[in-house]
């Protein structure tokens, strides 16, 4: 009887269960498969990205760390008892094949004393310490953003962040540079979130620390006085006028006045890496070693300079003044920023991590608006989300992309200023969204007046 009853009951479960196991079996190579024939392309998209910005780096290195050895040399020179801004070796930079041009430091001297500590070691070790300070700052940056929007990361959102950061053309230009981008992105980023907690006193601390190292971050004075945000105004100034007092007394007026004139006698506008209006109407209307212009009336860059900067500047603090909206602060901030960059004669391409914030901030509240899709005008959401979307695209074109297939005007125009035509789009994209959000906000007011 037991024999039998094994036969009819066990032996058929055992046949079973191994089916089952086979199906699981299969399973798991099916998600094995799928696994890696996701992951391998992503791999490969990173090590490429990767391999890009390694390029960069050895073409840095190739220039004497170029903007960084320039900040270097020049704290060098005044440990040696010489002026900061002297013409050092990072400053002779090849624009072509037989052509070199003067890139003088455009920073201010007090900016100096963070160089100080870097200069007495070799380049080498003073480039390494540079590179660990501003990772730091990009991932103290990150995390104060994400900490700050609640966003909960797992390995895809990881990966996409990972590779979005390698991809974008300000990593490449802050590696091949060396620049100060990712210091000032956590200060304007520390900036951002104390005014989105109302904490202006700390606030203003931020700005004005950021205003004395780049001046066209004074955009935010009128936005502030405006918006009658008097304790940030007074202690951005307050800040701002100290640091500058410190430097005079320890590197004496001498050198803020051949840094004036150095911002003065900047005339290379049209460098491919320039996002501004003015860097636009250069590679147009102006010589330049790398761009064949329409025609060549340089009298003309400066008048349209002045002339479209004026109305950018003019729009955008006519939109952020009046934004009553739940995301004020990070939209404003975001089109503060963005406009700095066209309205600013150098607006190279890696001031752009300055707006992550409140930029990151914008998009996650419009992936967790619904209400948006409901009520707002569906013609002017497709405009916007398209326009983010030509910004993004632009962002994307790897950094020595737009020197190709010259001479050629019609390059000029596209490829060659494919990071202003980006950075105007995001601005647009911004101005067509605080409209959604007077929209969104006047149905709202229509709604309460019929209750």
């Amino acid at each position: 009887m037991s024999i039998f009853f094994r036969m009819m009951v066990i032996g058929p479960r055992a046949w079973f269960a191994g089916k089952i196991n086979k199906q699981k079996d299969l399973q798991s190579v099916r998600w094995i498969l799928s696994w890696l024939l996701i992951m391998i392309p992503i791999f490969y998209v990173i090590a490429c990205l990767l391999l890009l910005n390694t390029y960069f780096a050895i073409d840095m290195l190739s220039y004497n760390m170029n903007d960084f050895g320039k900040y270097y040399y020049s704290a060098v020179s005044f440990l040696q008892g010489r002026n900061i801004y002297d013409i050092n070796p990072a400053m002779l930079i090849p624009v072509s094949v037989l052509e070199y041009h003067i890139f003088l430091n455009l920073i201010p001297p007090h900016f100096t004393l963070l160089i100080l500590p870097l200069a007495l070691f070799s380049p080498q070790i003073a480039l390494l310490l540079w590179i660990l300070i501003n990772l730091f700052c990009l991932l103290a940056s990150l995390l104060i953003i994400f900490r700050k929007l609640k966003v909960k990361f797992n390995s895809w959102r990881v990966m996409l962040l990972v590779i979005g950061l390698l991809a974008f053309a300000g990593t490449g230009a802050v590696v091949f540079t060396g620049q100060l981008s990712f210091i000032m992105m956590l200060l304007i980023t520390l900036f951002w979130a104390e005014s989105r907690s109302d904490r202006w006193v700390r606030a203003g601390i931020y700005l004005g620390l950021s205003m004395s190292i780049k001046l066209f971050l004074l955009i935010f004075f009128p936005y502030l006085l405006l918006r009658k945000k008097w304790r940030a105004v007074i202690v951005a100034s307050g800040v701002a006028l100290s640091c500058y007092c410190l430097g005079v007394m320890i590197f004496g007026w001498d050198n803020y006045r051949f840094w004036l004139n150095g911002l003065q006698s900047a005339k290379w506008s049209w460098g491919a890496m320039n996002a501004s209006v003015q860097g636009f109407f250069a590679r147009l209307l102006a010589t330049s070693p790398n761009f064949q212009p329409f025609f060549i009336k340089p009298a003309l860059v400066k008048l349209l300079w002045l002339v479209t900067g004026g109305l950018i500047g003019v729009v955008t603090l006519g939109l952020t003044i009046h934004d009553k909206s739940r995301e004020e602060v990070d939209r404003s901030y975001a089109l503060l920023l963005v406009a700095a960059q066209l309205i600013s004669p150098l607006g190279w391409i890696y001031y752009s991590w300055l707006a992550f914030g409140p930029l990151i901030a914008l998009v996650v509240s419009w992936y967790r608006s619904w209400q948006e899709k409901k009520e707002a005008d569906r013609s002017l959401l497709k405009v916007r989300n398209s326009l983010i979307l030509i910004a993004l695209l632009g962002f994307l074109i790897p950094l020595n992309c737009p020197l190709y297939f010259q001479p050629n005007v019609f390059i000029t125009f596209s490829l060659g200023s494919a990071y202003f035509w980006a950075t105007l789009a995001l601005w647009i994209g911004l101005c067509v969204d605080g409209k959604l959000a007077w929209r969104r906000s006047t149905l709202g007011l229509q709604r309460v007046g019929r209750l």
